[in-house]
């Protein structure tokens, strides 16, 4: 009873009517069992509007069966799960439901899951997935190499998040060589790399694809943390060179040396970028005066947002 009625609000709060989540209600109802701890959650966005349940991961097996023949879900959530097989579920239920258009799993355990994931994107090529999103979920260069062969067939792919994955500079390279040479990510609006190591050959190799004409939809760039060359990045920011309509750039904790503050700079001001993060980052008050000052020179500035919370910068006294 208590588990039927939990099921009743959460369709309430969904506003999905209980005759056509009673399948699903009865798979939840039969499932539910103690709330341990390590227990993950599964959200479900039915027809548009988003609602959560708590499932005990071990006796998730009915609910996936309903979820792969609904046509109530469409997006999908899983966070820090301990399940082995989490990943592969998932990977299950989307190769049989087409509807899923939006997936975000983090902190799941991956063993075989990247391979999984990308079988079933290569499964439903006519079927366009919007959103992946894998945050910390440990994909490393290996995990991005099995996860490729599905990017390539995800045309109509948005959002990708693959912040804090462990990606280094190969696995930088591997990716954005594959994205420079197919359709791979050529629909991109965000993307997010915040946390890997994309260093030197990632930054160059980050900076080709936005070059290259297939990232002509990316509006949002999401580096925090991510290590970048910024000698090599700034070569594929103005407008001129680049082929993307980049808005917002997130350089959050990102190192800007002297040497390069002007050509950065006049990349920024040269770009189609509204909205620059700094926060974080570390530069000199030189080359903070020219970043700023460049990127503040454009005709347009007074519709720029610039963002310079909790930096690093040397040279002030103290002050």
């Amino acid at each position: 009873v208590a588990a039927r009625d939990e099921w009743a609000e959460f369709c309430e709060q969904a506003y999905v009517r209980m005759e056509r989540a009673a399948a699903m209600g009865e798979a939840y109802a039969r499932s539910v069992g103690s709330r341990g701890p390590g227990h993950g959650k599964v959200v479900l966005d039915l027809t548009g509007r988003q609602g959560s349940m708590w499932l005990p991961e071990a006796k998730l097996g009915p609910v996936w069966e309903v979820i792969s023949g609904s046509e109530l879900v469409s997006h999908i959530r899983a966070e820090h799960s301990s399940r082995p097989q989490l990943l592969r579920e998932l990977a299950e239920v989307m190769t049989t439901n087409g509807r899923i258009s939006s997936l975000f799993i983090n902190a799941v355990e991956v063993k075989r899951g990247a391979k999984a994931l990308s079988d079933a994107l290569l499964a439903r090529p006519g079927q366009a997935l919007v959103e992946l999103s894998l945050p910390c979920m440990a994909l490393k260069d290996k995990g991005v190499r099995k996860l490729l062969p599905g990017l390539r067939v995800a045309s109509g792919l948005k959002v990708l998040n693959i912040r804090d994955c462990g990606i280094t500079p190969r696995g930088a390279v591997t990716l954005f060589t594959s994205a420079s040479t197919s359709v791979a990510m050529t629909s991109l609006r965000y993307l997010n790399l915040s946390g890997n190591r994309l260093g030197k050959k990632g930054s160059h190799a980050l900076a080709q694809w936005l070059t290259s004409g297939k990232a002509c939809m990316l509006e949002n760039l999401v580096l925090n943390d991510a290590d970048v060359e910024m000698s090599e990045l700034s070569d594929a920011l103005p407008a001129e060179k680049g082929a993307s309509g980049l808005r917002a750039l997130f350089l959050g904790q990102v190192e800007i040396r002297d040497s390069i503050s002007l050509s950065t700079g006049t990349a920024l001001r040269l770009s189609s970028v509204d909205n620059l993060n700094l926060a974080g980052s570390r530069m000199s008050a030189v080359a903070l005066s020219s970043v700023v000052s460049s990127y503040l020179a454009r005709p347009e500035a007074s519709g720029l947002k610039l963002y310079l919370a909790r930096m690093e910068v040397g040279g002030l006294g103290g002050s």
